[in-house]
């Protein structure tokens, strides 16, 4: 959480949620636009979509006890998408991180992490009604505050997750006949079961001294001009003392981080207009809420103290803009937020993870077009093995129209057939009439079964295809990465499993993969790697959600690589991982020189063309092996079970587990 961001200047825009608005306001101009507007909603949380221009609110409907994430497409003002947060209420705020968002339950004192939706992009999807509407994928629930802690804020930190408490209002928690909780920052220690607990124990970890029912958490580092040149710099928590409307600085690190140094930096002029009629909440005549920080400068809202059931009618509220240097006030606008300002935003947060990978998608685009026109010759259907072969979604290459094979395959086999892959189900569609996955009843896995397919006449308890994804994304991605990123120095930042080695190099000698999800033998326990974070959202928009696959029942995926003249040996997975998922491959870089076959007892084989982007459903029980005689290749393979397993452990940079088959995995 620190330090903030580079080039955060302070003429960026802003975000206001309100009770009933989201409203873009620049500081420079001072002009306010309206970019959603729906009554009794409570708007307290956002964050952008790093694959499109759109994003997502955390709403709060009134009257409901529900939290709902709501994607909204800024350029044409319009709500495209709505999914349920299972098991929140009253939602205070939400952070993504990477593929993660962070949602606060407040009503339940829990941080709920829930997996980073797919985009809608510029289309709709329409949600039918509360009791239909789809939920939000839950990876775990962080525990250890309460209702009494009535959490605020979260920020998220690679081993915590910092809260801001403002405990609920005493006659509230006697009203419930809950203990009181003292207003604080405190936080939870982040772990794959999420029950981690608070901090609170350890002595000096809470910061208690901001003042009664704070919000917000942002931290500046405070630069002394007139400090000598070798004394160091100090760290404050900026933060709200909500009661009486001020702004106030606590230092963290540097000189005075020992007594926990505080400091008001502005204090609220009693007299303005925007700031009478207040209804006397829990004696409080005058309230702040809603904080952000960007370039030296603190913006935050201030309104007349009311009651939850009166928020909804503050209307103006004070938009503050202070300099933390001169605690000088900048200016103090009045907003028309109809309702209570609950979050402020800066423009600088909220999109730049988006500018910063658009960046990165223009260098990539030199590396694609430098890459086709030494690539393959599409229109006239030639082949350079040497060369890994780039294609556009729009011109996939189709297998050859006869069912010529390479010599070297025909040297080693006879008797090999083609599953007609492009002509099985409507490509447009990965699921069918009852909008279920198409899949493979699992049942074919089982020994009684497999053993009965003496030939492959019944290739419908082998192999199904799908439906066709966009995979260009990931495999322009995987281009700019190159070769390096399958390398063990590729991978030093992601975890590893020992113990495997021997027998993948029985089965695929020189086959790297790249893995993001792994799990022990019987497939009860999954563990999910570092590198899982940074494809994850890339592989929701483009595959897991046109297949309808949730990301918590996956029990293994990696990208799996073949370099020209690699093989995989003749096979059939085992254990109890294989008999409870499926197997799903989704061809990203290939090319027709590649030969992964079914085998049957009486030596015949049935070829699966590899083809980019078209998803398919293969029986790995089923005896099966590979050869390639071209370029690279490398396909997504997925393995998810219809039930969530029991357990999911995320891993850390680095780490080392030994995979120790039947007696299960040490980390």
């Amino acid at each position: 959480v620190f330090p903030p961001p580079k080039k955060d200047p302070r003429h960026n825009c802003l975000i206001l949620l309100t009770h009933s608005q989201v409203i873009w306001h620049c500081p420079d101009d001072g002009k306010s636009e309206v970019l959603h507007q729906e009554e009794k909603r409570r708007f307290r949380g956002i964050f952008a979509h790093p694959n499109s221009y759109n994003v997502w609110l955390l709403s709060s409907p009134h009257g409901t006890k529900m939290d709902l994430l709501e994607e909204l497409d800024i350029e044409r003002k319009k709500i495209v998408q709505t999914l349920l947060v299972p098991g929140s209420e009253d939602g205070h705020d939400a952070v993504r991180v990477g593929s993660s968002v962070f949602i606060v339950d407040t009503r339940h004192g829990d941080i709920i992490e829930v997996a980073l939706p797919a985009s809608a992009g510029t289309g709709i999807i329409n949600s039918p009604g509360i009791s239909g509407m789809q939920n939000a994928t839950v990876i775990r629930r962080h525990k250890g505050f309460t209702r009494a802690d009535h959490v605020n804020n979260v920020a998220v930190h690679p081993d915590l997750l910092l809260a801001n408490l403002h405990g609920m209002a005493s006659n509230k928690a006697d009203k419930l006949g809950i203990p009181h909780s003292r207003t604080r920052l405190s936080a939870l220690t982040r772990t794959s079961t999420g029950e981690g607990g608070e901090l609170d124990q350890l002595p000096g970890v809470a910061v208690d001294n901001v003042g009664k029912w704070s919000h917000g958490i942002a931290f500046w580092e405070h630069v002394d001009s007139s400090q000598q040149a070798n004394q160091p710099s100090r760290i404050k928590l900026i933060s709200l003392d909500s009661s009486n409307g001020e702004l106030v600085s606590v230092v963290l690190s540097g000189p005075g981080a020992k007594d926990r140094e505080r400091e008001v930096l502005w204090s609220p002029d009693l007299s303005h207009p925007a700031l009478q009629n207040p209804n006397s909440y829990d004696k409080m005549t005058v309230f702040s809420k809603g904080l952000a920080v960007q370039g030296g400068v603190a913006y935050f809202g201030v309104s007349p103290a009311k009651g939850p059931k009166y928020r909804l009618t503050v209307n103006p509220t004070l938009l503050v803009a202070v300099d933390l240097e001169t605690k000088v006030e900048l200016w103090a606008r009045e907003i028309e937020s109809h309702g209570l300002i609950n979050q402020v935003v800066s423009e600088a947060y909220l999109f730049r993870p988006m500018v910063e990978e658009a960046e990165q998608q223009t260098g990539q685009e030199e590396t694609i077009d430098q890459a086709q026109e030494n690539g393959s010759d599409e229109q006239n259907g030639t082949y350079d093995h040497d060369k890994v072969h780039v294609t556009d979604q729009e011109t996939l290459q189709e297998p050859p129209e006869d069912d010529s094979f390479h010599p070297l395959i025909l040297d080693e086999f006879s008797q090999i057939t083609t599953f007609d892959l492009l002509n099985r189900t409507d490509k447009d569609t990965c699921h069918n009439d009852g909008g279920i996955t198409r899949r493979l009843p699992l049942n074919f896995k089982e020994k009684e079964v497999t053993h009965k397919l003496k030939t492959h006449s019944n290739t419908d308890m082998i192999v199904t295809h799908l439906c066709t994804v966009n995979v260009a994304p990931m495999r322009d991605r995987l281009l700019e990465m190159g070769d390096d990123a399958f390398s063990e120095e590729g991978q030093s930042t992601n975890a590893k499993f020992t113990n495997r080695n021997e027998n993948l190099d029985k089965i695929k000698p020189g086959v790297p993969s790249m893995i993001l999800i792994f799990s022990d033998r019987p497939g009860n326990d999954i563990y999910h790697f570092p590198f899982l974070d940074d494809w994850l959202p890339l592989i929701q928009k483009d595959v897991l959600t046109p297949l309808q696959i949730n990301v918590n029942n996956i029990v293994r995926m990696q990208f799996a690589k073949m370099t020209e003249g690699s093989t995989i040996r003749i096979h059939s997975d085992k254990g109890g991982w294989v008999m409870k998922s499926h197997r799903v491959h989704v061809p990203i870089i290939t090319h027709p020189d590649i030969y992964f076959m079914s085998h049957s007892p009486v030596d015949t084989y049935m070829r699966i063309p590899s083809i980019p982007g078209e998803v398919y459903e293969f029986n790995n029980a089923v005896p099966h092996l590979v050869r390639n005689y071209g370029g690279n290749r490398i396909h997504l393979i997925i393995d998810w079970a219809e039930e969530e397993p029991e357990s999911v452990t995320k891993l850390t940079p680095g780490q080392v587990c030994f995979y120790g088959g039947r007696d299960g995995v040490q980390c």
